[in-house]
């Protein structure tokens, strides 16, 4: 089967991550291509069987009209190159990129399934979510996260089919906790919805301990974190650090893993964290966590927003050695729901 992708961009977040996983897998059966539209390399390994194609038409628009004429543009490109390779199916990843995916497909005569990478409330575009409205119910298959979104994209979408993320970075056979640092971590981009600045205060309100609290990313808000870090006066026990593609390193030290996002579709570095026995405290957000963690078993879910009672669990956590061992050695054995093989083994039997 020759498959395409479709993307804007190969960065380092989640949604890349999961295209390029599915990519890699598939090329060992199939013929692959990714297309994306901008010019930068992958931040992720992409198999050598994968064929990537730059059609350089990343840009950002500076109204209404240059947008029009842009995406205008990427759909005629976008026609003559299925046209070219002639796809059995292509699949397209996040809201703007699938419209005009799928504009350019339907137009071409080609089967075309689209993947939402967040929940359907992350789209703060008026333009978008009508346009979404208006276009999702001419794709073939649409896959989402979350039942939430599920029940959502099923009142004008044919067929939509929740399918949650695989892990898809290398994983130990045994828990590893018994090598673990006294390390709190988190990891994504530093920005508003991450509320990274919210859990370096919360971390400052454990008070005293031997723990150190690492945030793993990139993003605007790098220096707002120190400067938070610096006025708790914890600056000693908080590192800011890039984002490594081997993020595995990060997971394989950390005991404890925290997510503190308003928002989320399905975390990937929450199922990665817990495949490397990281005990999970995540805020409920309305999709992603409540599917991921058993509250009180394998990790916490607090209720949003509230920073106390997070700092709370933190506490039980780190002053009970025996209870963290215990969730870590579940959170461990549950994240095996998310394996990549079965995961894939859903996804083929849907796009064959």
């Amino acid at each position: 089967m020759k498959i395409v992708f479709i993307t804007s961009t190969l960065g380092s977040g989640g949604a890349e991550r999961v295209l390029t996983g599915y990519a890699n897998r598939l090329s060992a059966k199939h013929d692959v291509f990714i297309l994306k539209f901008d010019s930068k390399s992958s931040f992720y390994r992409i198999e050598k069987k994968v064929r990537v194609i730059e059609l350089g038409l990343f840009s950002y628009s500076s109204g209404f009209v240059s947008g029009l004429l842009s995406n205008l543009r990427r759909i005629a490109v976008l026609r003559k190159t299925l046209k070219d390779i002639s796809p059995d199916v292509s699949l397209s990843f996040q809201t703007q990129t699938n419209i005009v995916s799928l504009l350019a497909a339907k137009l071409s005569g080609f089967r075309i399934y689209i993947f939402e990478r967040t929940n359907n409330l992350y789209e703060k575009s008026i333009l978008w979510t009508v346009l979404r409205r208006i276009f999702y119910p001419i794709s073939d298959k649409l896959f989402v996260l979350s039942d939430f979104d599920k029940n959502y994209y099923s009142k004008f979408v044919r067929e939509v089919v929740k399918l949650h993320n695989p892990v898809l970075i290398n994983v130990p056979d045994k828990n590893p906790f018994n090598e673990k640092e006294n390390i709190i971590l988190a990891a994504g981009r530093f920005d508003e919805n991450k509320q990274f600045g919210l859990l370096i205060k919360i971390f400052a309100g454990l008070g005293e301990n031997d723990y150190k609290l690492v945030i793993a990313g990139e993003g605007p808000l790098k220096d707002e974190y120190e400067q938070i870090a610096k006025q708790c006066r914890i600056s000693d026990r908080v590192e800011i650090i890039p984002l490594n593609p081997e993020i595995e390193r990060l997971y394989a030290r950390a005991k404890i893993f925290c997510l503190t996002s308003l928002m989320e579709g399905f975390p990937n570095v929450l199922i990665e964290a817990m495949s490397w026995g990281c005990v999970p405290a995540a805020f409920d957000c309305i999709t992603g966590p409540g599917e991921i963690i058993k509250d009180g078993e394998d990790g916490f879910l607090i209720a949003p927003y509230d920073a106390s009672l997070f700092s709370g669990r933190l506490k039980k956590l780190v002053s009970d050695p025996d209870l963290l061992r215990k969730m870590s050695e579940r959170a461990f054995i549950n994240s095996k729901r998310f394996a990549p093989e079965r995961i894939m083994r859903k996804l083929e039997k849907q796009i064959s």
